[in-house]
């Protein structure tokens, strides 16, 4: 069985229309014979990922977008034995999370609550991403029409900092094609019942 660990981003959950898109691709396409896990977690959260490191080593292929991209690549960087694909992933907290600053963020376990004032603290907590030479494949899924985590420098970044399969979509900063991704993530771990 592939087990598919999926991190969402700021302002989303483990029950959003990316992971049921994404889980309904899953089972049409290759049936029980992939299991995705999809936590709903506080992505602003700097050590969030932390919470993940067991889970992840259990894992085929750890998924994240937008902000769980960072937390995806966070366990990469640290050698979890797995697969990675990440989304427009925000591979620079510090900088790219000010404008939330002072904001209140959504609460994930009662959605009609406010959820805690984001801080500069906050944000300044978050460690910067530091790949060695060493570290397991990486799949980064960039949208072309991203208005939220600008394309081209996702890819520089990418080029520079972490040496990674790059693909471009034409999608903007949300997933917009679950079965393209549920592809890659099956590509990505080259499991050996796939199918072109």
């Amino acid at each position: 069985m592939l087990r598919v660990l999926y991190l969402h981003g700021l302002g989303s959950s483990g029950h959003s229309k990316t992971v049921s898109d994404l889980r309904r691709e899953l089972e049409n396409t290759y049936g029980g014979e992939v299991e995705l896990i999809a936590p709903t977690y506080t992505p602003e959260s700097a050590q969030a990922w932390r919470n993940y490191i067991d889970v992840a080593d259990k894992c085929d292929v750890v998924v994240g977008t937008s902000l769980g991209g960072y937390h995806a690549l966070k366990l990469a960087e640290h050698c979890i034995n797995a697969y990675y694909v990440v989304v427009n992933p925000c591979y620079d907290p510090r900088e790219m999370l000010r404008k939330y600053v002072g904001q209140d963020l959504p609460n994930y376990s009662d959605p009609d609550a406010l959820g805690d004032r984001f801080t500069d603290s906050d944000r300044r907590r978050f460690e910067p991403l530091e790949f060695g030479q060493v570290h397991k494949p990486i799949t980064w899924i960039i949208g072309e029409n991203d208005a939220v985590i600008d394309p081209g420098a996702q890819r520089a970044f990418a080029i520079e900092h972490v040496g990674c399969e790059l693909i471009h979509t034409s999608w903007g900063h949300r997933v917009e094609d679950a079965n393209y991704l549920a592809n890659k993530i099956i590509n990505s771990a080259d499991y050996p019942f796939y199918q072109f």
